[in-house]
């Protein structure tokens, strides 16, 4: 497994310790306040992308989901 691979799994794992939505059709997504790492998730829990957006939190809020 190559390192954004691993990364994208580690961090979609830890989604019930960490801020998680999921939107009305069943995209995951995922941010971690203490390395600034977003990630979104399909159904599956397949990744979609993983980042640090440049406004971290104020990103993370604008995203859709419960």
């Amino acid at each position: 497994m190559d390192d954004y691979a691993k990364k994208a799994r580690d961090l979609y794992n830890r989604r019930g310790s960490i801020n998680s939505k999921t939107d009305d059709k069943g995209v995951t997504r995922v941010y971690d306040e203490t390395t600034g790492l977003f990630g979104s998730y399909n159904r599956d829990g397949s990744s979609r992308t993983i980042f640090k957006p440049e406004k971290g939190k104020a990103y993370w809020d604008k995203q859709p989901g419960k």
